[in-house]
Order: C-alpha cells, then structure tokens, then sequence
C-alpha cells in the first residue's frame, strides 16, 4: 500500500516536472515538448528520441533547438 502511494507520488511530481519543462518551449506543440522531455530525460541522443517517441528527426531537431 505505502509502495503504491510512493509510486503515485512520484508519477505525479515526474508529470510536473516534465510539463514545467515542456512549457518553455516555444513554438512547438505541447504533446512533441512532452515528448522530447521525455526522451532527453531517458538520456538518448536525437536519433533515438526520435525513434522512440515516433517522431520524425527533423521535429527532433527543430524542437531541440528551439
């Protein structure tokens, strides 16, 4: 029960945290921030974000960038 409490705890504050990230970037929409948060979070370079998250490297790119 603590486990499942803990577990929701830390799914919450990892969702603000990766919104209040994904908000600084301009120009690009929401749901491709989230994604590019989430991939850099994992630690992979362009091309493996891109491959995980389904989409194209230039997006990568370009959202990376900006």
């Amino acid at each position: 029960m603590i486990k499942e409490k803990a577990r929701e705890q830390y799914y919450k504050a990892l969702e603000e945290a990766v919104n209040e990230v994904a908000q600084s970037f301009t120009g690009v929409r929401k749901d491709v921030a989230r994604r590019l948060v989430l991939g850099a979070i994992t630690g992979g370079n362009a091309i493996e974000i891109a491959q995980e998250t389904g989409m194209d490297y230039e997006t990568v790119l370009k959202g990376l960038d900006s």
